[in-house]
């Protein structure tokens, strides 16, 4: 071999002790963009305090919680591995390339123990006060690297977009009113935030466990020996191996290949280190802005989605095994990475928009009608519909919105077809929806493209899998009885109230029977008898209608004929206060009085013969032929 290959040119390796790990001057521990954001669940945190409170009573001992803890002569056990942690020394500071997850929690762990030792440091007098205010420099330097001008630099620096929450709300807050105020004056919205909402939560956990430990000591005086004990162990008895990466190009090696034997990457991880291995140093911080963008306007985890979504809508065919190969080989290395994340963040605000996960400007908003197919889109939670949608609104929403609103029509109908009643796989959808996207970018007539998604998916074949539905998902039965009840009234001009008080699902046969009155022993005798069609047929959309919330109320779980024709035992007739109950015919609404008048009894048969009158009508209300043929 020409090039004889030096391993320590590339990386040193040494064991450490965590403090002199952590605690090398103003020395700061940097998250490195190309990371994953921090992802510890709860257990994982219950694990590494089970570990240190193990670890600890190796070495320091006390007779039970009312003792005070001392330092054993001889050890009882081991100390605790804590793994290996490979960093990238950057000048004074060092890269995290891998252990951050570790590195994190730990912090939070030594910030949890300063606050309790401040707050037994209030309670506490004399000669212990002193000693615990002398003692509270130990936390300084491991959570503090510099302090200068009012400037706190935190030893573990993370992502610049969760650094102030990081400082503020874990290492500098002492207290749970100042954690409180901090949130109240920054005003942030822990909801549309994941990675600070869960740095929150494990900050919060942690804090309570420590704080459940030390209520077991009942003087301040043990509380803070154990405290100590506890803190000794993490510094001193908690081990590591140390490797220092020379290059940064090869700490993005080092990267891939010890996530894929630990921790799996995801799709996005992947990708993300993908972009910084393959760009120069000097791109850096260009394509850390761009996917902070592209982070921020897709919901959380979806970022991998969004791009697979983009690839089969502009591009071509992606199986999500196959994500990082074809991205890697037909965007990044044809196009550039620059090109390519810039693309993939200034496209990212049209998948915001369409998932209805931000609001687009007032000069962008969506119409009424154009709301309400992609609200439709969402409670179905067809996932897919976006292939289609997103091309749709880069090739039409700006020049030709008539277009644009008639493609959000047909994918809503076709995606309702065939994912929510007819139950193709997804599959099937995602090659239909990519070649149909794909084919409006070509400039392909919109009649055609229509033409293609109408053979896809027949009438007859929609009608007969309409027909024997059913469904136990509220909002997905209300879409469904709301479209066809606005086909119904489509002629008066009248529109169903939204669902909620005002207009409920009313289940014609009840789920649940009266049985504790006698007098109501016969009422739906023939559905009790037959517990199994029962089950079977409760959700069918032939047993199912719309029905205002007062009627709904009334109407309850009384048998067929009281709930149509007013027809209730004697004592029912009249409710508390005077008023009388209502019933099916009081009811404004079309299906519900079709119920009354084609219906004299209930029925499992009944049940089918409406159903079957329902798929006729759903035909026509889920068509994808052209709107004029309505």
């Amino acid at each position: 071999m020409k090039h004889k290959v030096i391993p320590s040119h590339y990386f040193t390796v040494k064991e450490q002790s965590l403090v002199s790990l952590v605690c090398q001057g103003k020395s700061r521990f940097i998250i490195p963009y190309n990371q994953r954001p921090w992802s510890w669940q709860e257990k994982h945190l219950k694990e590494l305090w089970q570990d240190i409170k193990r670890t600890t009573n190796n070495f320091f001992e006390a007779e039970d919680e009312t003792s005070e803890w001392t330092e054993r002569n001889e050890p009882i056990g081991d100390p605790h591995f804590l793994g290996a942690f490979v960093f990238e020394e950057k000048g004074n500071d060092y890269s995290v390339v891998d252990g951050q997850q570790r590195l994190t929690s730990i912090t939070m762990f030594v910030s949890a123990l300063k606050n309790a030792t401040e707050l037994l440091q209030q309670k506490a007098r004399g000669q212990l006060k002193k000693s615990i205010k002398h003692y509270l420099e130990n936390f300084r330097a491991w959570l503090i690297a510099d302090f200068t001008d009012d400037v706190v630099f935190t030893r573990l620096k993370v992502d610049d977009k969760y650094a102030d929450f990081f400082s503020e709300y874990i290492v500098e807050a002492e207290s749970e009113d100042e954690r409180k105020a901090f949130l109240e004056e920054s005003d942030i919205d822990l909801s549309q935030e994941p990675v600070l909402l869960s740095y929150k939560k494990a900050f919060d956990k942690i804090t309570d466990m420590v704080d459940i430990f030390l209520s077991d000591f009942n003087t301040e005086e043990k509380k803070y020996t154990a405290i100590k004990a506890i803190f000794s162990t993490i510094e001193n008895s908690f081990i590591c191996i140390a490797a220092d990466v020379r290059q940064e190009s090869f700490s993005y090696e080092v990267f891939k290949c010890l996530n894929a034997k630990g921790w799996p990457l995801s799709q996005a991880d992947k990708l993300k280190n993908e972009l910084f291995t393959q760009s120069k140093i000097s791109e850096h911080e260009e394509i850390k802005k761009y996917w902070d963008m592209l982070q921020s306007n897709t919901p959380y985890g979806a970022v991998a989605q969004f791009i697979r979504i983009r690839h089969v809508a502009l591009i071509g065919e992606c199986p999500e095994s196959k994500l990082h190969a074809l991205i890697t080989e037909k965007e990044l290395e044809e196009i550039g990475v620059i090109k390519v994340v810039s693309n993939w963040a200034e496209d990212s605000s049209i998948y915001s928009y369409l998932t209805l996960h931000q609001l687009p400007s007032k000069t962008k908003a969506f119409t009424e009608e154009e709301l309400c197919y992609l609200n439709d889109l969402s409670t179905l939670k067809i996932t897919l519909s976006t292939i289609l949608t997103f091309a749709a609104y880069k090739k039409y929403f700006d020049t030709e919105r008539g277009k644009f609103v008639e493609l959000l029509r047909l994918t809503r109908n076709f995606c309702f077809r065939n994912l929510t009643i007819c139950k193709k796989d997804t599959g099937f959808l995602d090659t239909n929806l990519g070649r149909a996207a794909r084919d409006i970018m070509a400039g392909k007539p919109l009649k055609e493209v229509r033409s293609s998604l109408r053979k896809l998916s027949p009438d007859s074949e929609f009608e007969e899998a309409f027909s024997t539905f059913s469904s136990n998902t509220a909002k997905q039965q209300f879409l469904i009885l709301n479209s066809l009840e606005s086909f119904y009234l489509k002629e008066s001009g009248l529109q169903p109230k939204p669902h909620g008080e005002e207009l409920n699902i009313e289940h014609v046969m009840p789920k649940k029977f009266d049985i504790r009155d006698t007098d109501r022993s016969d009422e739906w005798k023939w559905a009790k008898d037959n517990e199994e069609a029962h089950k079977a047929y409760i959700n069918r959309l032939g047993n199912l209608c719309l029905l205002e919330g007062e009627i709904n109320k009334d109407v309850s779980s009384f048998d067929f004929d009281a709930k149509a024709h007013g027809n209730y035992p004697q004592k029912y007739l009249v409710k508390k206060g005077g008023q009388k109950r209502r019933f099916y015919m009081q009811s404004t609404l079309p299906s519900v009085k079709q119920i009354k008048t084609k219906y004299a009894t209930w029925s499992f048969e009944a049940i089918l013969e409406r159903q079957r009158e329902l798929a006729c009508d759903a035909v026509k209300v889920w068509t994808l032929d052209a709107p004029n043929l309505n």
